[in-house]
């Protein structure tokens, strides 16, 4: 084997290593808004967590309210099976809109 040929191997395999390590890159969401420049607690803040909550993509209006039981995804099940990512299983300890309430003093 040559080294070209090794590195072409190691390219296909290291990454669910990595992402075991240092764990994955995921975007945050729902994402926050942008913020008004002077930012009234009485006036922005329902209308922000709403906002945020209206653009994420994981929860329906009907779940905004509820808590929910978050899953897990394999690693790599070729090469680490049985290995997942995730708290699969565990009762969240917030509802969505909690989570928004909590993130927008962040």
């Amino acid at each position: 084997q040559t080294l070209g040929h090794q590195s072409k191997l190691s390219a296909k395999w290291w990454k669910p290593l990595w992402n075991l390590l240092v764990g994955e890159q995921k975007k945050v969401s729902p994402a926050l808004p942008d913020l008004p420049n002077v930012f009234v607690i009485e006036d922005h803040f329902a209308r922000v967590v709403q906002t945020m909550l209206d653009s994420s993509d994981d929860f329906g209006p009907e779940e905004y309210d509820k808590l929910y039981v978050s899953k897990s995804r394999p690693l790599n099940p070729k090469l680490l099976p049985g290995l997942e990512l995730g708290n699969g299983g565990l009762t969240s300890d917030m509802t969505p809109r909690e989570a928004c309430q909590s993130r927008v003093p962040s």
